[in-house]
């Protein structure tokens, strides 16, 4: 774990709860109808622990980190047209890169206009505009030659349960083939395949990020490869 220069996060209780959540009551408001929320409840220690302390997600020592894949499928025959998959640890997708030189985009856990967590560090950080996962999205052909790079995120805002004293985790994925579900399904459906997408949060508890795919024609589909959940490690001071 690396070492952070020494910060109160975790004196800033009250703050963080009035500052860099939104009640679940406006959950339920146009502007988030196109989000969805996690089932997941966590405490004011944990979501604070993630924000302000994460630093990167990587290896749980048993397998990849934390991604997902899906595929563009011919109706005609089933057979595989393309691959893509959504890093979100930077060094395994510049493994998977041909030559091994993608560009750092902040992948990971990211701030809005400051970068990822792993070169930001929780004294620089701010909660105004909430954060996101940032991933890098390799393509590849039948084959399995990646050739294509992109950046996409999934959005978050924390949200604040009054009534039970916890709090959820409010996603957002804004994309056509796939993305997460209730995007796909009201923007871009219809619906062809889903997936839950675990995502790391603490060291023993996972967000369940509902995912979607979307019919693309008469002659094509995208459907679910599969995912893998690495862990999350955490500045130390």
């Amino acid at each position: 774990m690396p070492t952070a220069t020494p910060f109160t996060a975790l004196g800033r209780g009250n703050g963080f709860a009035s500052f860099c959540t939104i009640p679940i009551s406006e959950t339920t408001n146009d502007l988030w109808k196109l989000w969805d929320l996690c089932p997941e409840t966590f405490t004011l220690e944990e979501v604070m622990n993630w924000f302000w302390n994460g630093h990167d997600y990587i290896s749980n020592g048993e397998g990849p980190s934390t991604s997902i894949a899906y595929g563009r499928y011919l109706k005609s025959d089933g057979s595989l047209v393309r691959s893509y998959t959504w890093y979100l640890n930077y060094s395994e997708a510049d493994a998977a890169w041909p030559d091994g030189t993608l560009s750092d985009i902040g992948q990971g856990l990211n701030f809005p206009n400051l970068g990822s967590a792993r070169t930001i560090e929780p004294y620089q950080r701010v909660c105004s505009s909430g954060v996101r996962l940032q991933f890098s999205a390799l393509t590849a052909d039948a084959t399995g030659t990646v050739f294509a790079a992109s950046g996409t995120l999934i959005s978050i805002r924390i949200v604040y349960d009054s009534v039970n004293d916890n709090y959820r985790f409010l996603v957002r994925a804004p994309y056509s083939d796939m993305g997460t579900e209730k995007y796909v399904e009201d923007v871009a459906g219809p619906v062809n395949d889903t997936e839950t997408f675990s995502i790391p949060i603490t060291e023993s508890k996972n967000i369940s990020v509902p995912m979607a795919t979307r019919r693309d024609s008469s002659s094509s589909y995208y459907a679910f490869i599969g995912t893998t959940t690495g862990s999350f490690d955490f500045y130390t001071y």
